[in-house]
């Protein structure tokens, strides 16, 4: 979505007209018409606001960080199998 008018967005996002325009101008923005249009710019900005009153940093917003996944130890199962022999599977 570039560039959308406030209804389309309150639409989007599940809440009511008058609630996005009342956190618009909490956010510093003013609009007062539900068919007027918001950048990306202007979304971007009320979103930093939401997130900063909702005690989110800006360090814990970078995003997801790197997992690494280590083999602890090895070892083999005996798993029966249909014909009747048991099978080894390493876990």
């Amino acid at each position: 979505m570039s560039e959308v008018t406030v209804r389309q967005l309150a639409g989007v996002v599940g809440i009511p007209v008058d609630r996005l325009i009342e956190q618009l101008s909490e956010a510093g923005m003013e609009f007062d018409n539900p068919d007027e249009s918001i950048s990306n710019k202007d979304k971007m900005q009320l979103l930093k606001f939401l997130r900063h009153s909702h005690g989110k940093r800006d360090k814990d917003i970078v995003g997801p960080s790197k997992v690494t996944l280590k083999r602890r130890h090895v070892s083999e199962l005996r798993v029966p199998a249909s014909t009747g022999r048991s099978k080894t599977v390493n876990v």
